[in-house]
């Protein structure tokens, strides 16, 4: 996935059809664009946007640690955090309380220099943009939003979550039309725990000894199968 995003971005910067499609959403009548909303992993998308005068903002579905990590990026590296030894796991990580190691955003030695240029380009991204929206809200990550705060300085930061409070059940958030049909068809039929009683019924009483003499004959088949490929049945 890395390598997609990384060459999708690639695509865009050395196409002027991002810039032109911008170009030609600010020129049509009516309201200009205020804002043009991206995801972090766009940086492509966000330089187009600048070009044209038009003001970007961030959205991460993701929490605000998560993001935190990402801005922690290279002071995990130069403390060592990063790439992880295996010992190092549970280690406790001071300067990111109260995470450790594994908590933090890595990925395997192979990839890791990758997610490296991942992460630069998208809190380039974040930075270049005039606000970052987090699906997240004070009261459960205020020390995290404190700290990107911090970080960002003069960019606003909008804790904006939960997101899915924002959209009625009526509208939902899916781009295809949701099939409900098999609630209705939930609904016809026994209850969890009727269904457990009927199993049971089945297994252990007079009504499943048909069933057992079948799956011991299945299962001496089964047996017989192995012995061709000398393993031997439970």
């Amino acid at each position: 996935m890395n390598s997609i995003i990384l060459a999708m971005n690639a695509a865009m910067e050395a196409s002027a059809a991002v810039g032109d499609v911008l170009a030609s959403v600010l020129g049509d009548e009516g309201s200009r664009a205020a804002c043009l909303v991206i995801d972090a992993n766009l940086l492509a998308v966000q330089k187009a946007a600048t070009r044209l005068g038009l003001p970007t903002l961030v959205l991460r579905t993701g929490s605000a640690a998560n993001m935190g990590c990402f801005f922690a990026f290279p002071m995990l590296h130069q403390k060592g955090y990063l790439p992880p030894q295996d010992a190092q796991l549970y280690m406790p990580v001071k300067e990111l309380p109260p995470l450790r190691v594994r908590d933090l955003v890595y990925s395997g030695r192979s990839n890791h220099e990758m997610l490296c240029e991942l992460i630069a380009r998208a809190t380039e991204t974040v930075r270049k943009s005039a606000g970052l929206l987090i699906n997240t809200f004070d009261a459960l990550e205020a020390r995290e939003l404190q700290r990107i705060n911090d970080e960002l300085d003069t960019t606003l930061v909008l804790p904006i979550g939960p997101l899915h409070k924002l959209t009625s059940k009526s509208t939902g958030s899916s781009l295809l039309n949701q099939d409900y049909s098999c609630i209705e068809w939930l609904d016809k039929h026994p209850s969890r725990g009727k269904v457990e009683l009927a199993i049971r019924k089945l297994m252990l009483e007079r009504d499943g000894d048909e069933m057992r003499e079948r799956a011991k004959k299945l299962k001496k088949i089964v047996a017989d199968c192995l012995k061709v490929g000398n393993y031997q049945a439970e």
